[in-house]
């Protein structure tokens, strides 16, 4: 619990109980000098976590299925979910950025 509220940086609750949630040099690619900190609500903090441990976030199709059952279950029936990913990673004998695209 904090002293000063803050918006949840994914549902936008202002709060005064929020999380940081920190972005670690091993889970980013490009590995910046200046790491983020997200204020995040309790919610989606645990969401957050939760989802991290799924070992089908790499499937697009698979994480735009999750969603929209999710909304399905919300009362949201007539959205359709796609996702896309952009994965990047440096090959070190050319020196050349490598893109991989996923989209479901």
């Amino acid at each position: 619990m904090k002293d000063e509220a803050a918006d949840c940086w994914i549902c936008g609750k202002h709060t005064r109980s929020w999380q940081n949630h920190h972005i670690t040099k091993q889970r980013l690619v490009d590995k910046p000098d200046d790491l983020p900190q997200l204020k995040l609500c309790a919610g989606c903090h645990y969401i957050v976590y939760l989802l991290a441990k799924r070992v089908f976030l790499s499937d697009a199709k698979k994480v735009a299925d999750l969603i929209t059952l999710a909304r399905f279950d919300a009362g949201l029936p007539d959205a359709r979910t796609i996702v896309q990913y952009e994965l990047t990673k440096e090959d070190k004998s050319s020196g050349k950025t490598i893109r991989k695209s996923s989209k479901a």
